[in-house]
């Protein structure tokens, strides 16, 4: 949260809302579909905001058999 948060911050605030507004609003899962290049796909398991389940493994077999879903026990999102 707190990368996340800086990032922001060195934005505009139009900017800022507007990515927010684009990423609830935008499914891209069409598109990883199309990956054609082995993908390395990285989720902490104790991640309580944004669920392995709900992203990690989703977004994995999105891509399908180019995928790799690495699962870590010390990336968490911390805030």
């Amino acid at each position: 949260m707190r990368w996340s948060w800086m990032m922001a911050m060195q934005a505009s605030p139009k900017a800022t809302l507007d990515c927010v507004d684009a990423f609830g609003r935008t499914d891209l899962r069409p598109d990883m579909d199309a990956f054609n290049v082995p993908t390395l796909v990285v989720h902490g398991t104790g991640d309580a905001t944004v669920p392995i389940d709900a992203t990690g493994r989703a977004a994995a077999k999105a891509i399908g058999s180019n995928a790799e879903l690495k699962r870590s026990t010390t990336a968490r999102r911390t805030g």
